[in-house]
């Protein structure tokens, strides 16, 4: 509703990186053994009346997207095959985009906000996994996970393992990087991939890049 009167175009519901509806969907967060744990088809049942409760007061032309996780990459956490289910079941239920991603923080190395990418290999890290939903499933699917370079993504695009691309960090740095872009200048985002953008969040001060506080020496 608050998006709504803000002007928004839709709504993302988060379902990945260990927060509450990924913890629904998960066995190795669930283990309820009411209505809400169990089967997948019970796991889902929060998901499927949060859905229902935002169909119920956003406008008819408010787009309402997910973000997923592929997988959880923990143990007794969801895996692709299950997810898929998940996926189509979405679809069934009216979602207009499933925007794919993967881990949480409970992941180490597999987590969603990895380190160290440096070339373009590093990229996409769940183009595969994304594949998957786009040959399964018919929502447009959209792929976030490391993309610095308009190369990979006009790569991933070409090979169909995504209808979209999403992006996050590389905005934090670079707030201006499509619209560098669009003018020509088509090097890679200047991001490293550090994560200290989240040292001043956790601080209570804001997202912002490390890179760019140090340089002005803050």
């Amino acid at each position: 509703r608050r998006l709504k009167e803000a002007g928004f175009d839709g709504v993302q519901l988060h379902a990945a990186h260990g927060y509450g509806i990924n913890q629904f969907l998960a066995p190795c967060w669930n283990t309820r053994h009411d209505g809400y744990g169990g089967s997948l088809a019970n796991r889902y049942r929060f998901l499927g009346e949060t859905m229902e409760a935002v169909r119920a007061v956003i406008d008819d032309d408010m787009a309402l997207m997910i973000k997923l996780n592929a997988a959880d990459f923990v143990e007794n956490g969801l895996e692709i095959e299950e997810t898929l289910q998940i996926a189509k079941r979405l679809a069934d239920d009216g979602i207009d985009a499933i925007e794919i991603s993967g881990g949480s923080a409970s992941s180490g190395k597999l987590g969603p906000l990895r380190t160290k990418i440096r070339h373009e290999e590093d990229e996409a890290y769940f183009a595969n996994m994304s594949a998957r939903f786009k040959e399964k499933v018919k929502v447009p699917i959209a792929l976030v996970g490391g993309f610095r370079s308009l190369k990979k993504i006009d790569e991933v695009l070409t090979a169909t393992k995504a209808d979209y691309i999403s992006m996050s960090r590389p905005f934090i740095r670079q707030p201006d990087l499509v619209k560098r872009w669009q003018t020509g200048d088509t090097s890679k985002a200047t991001c490293i991939s550090c994560n200290g953008c989240f040292e001043t969040g956790l601080k209570g001060k804001g997202i912002s890049c490390k890179i760019e506080r140090e340089e002005k020496g803050n």
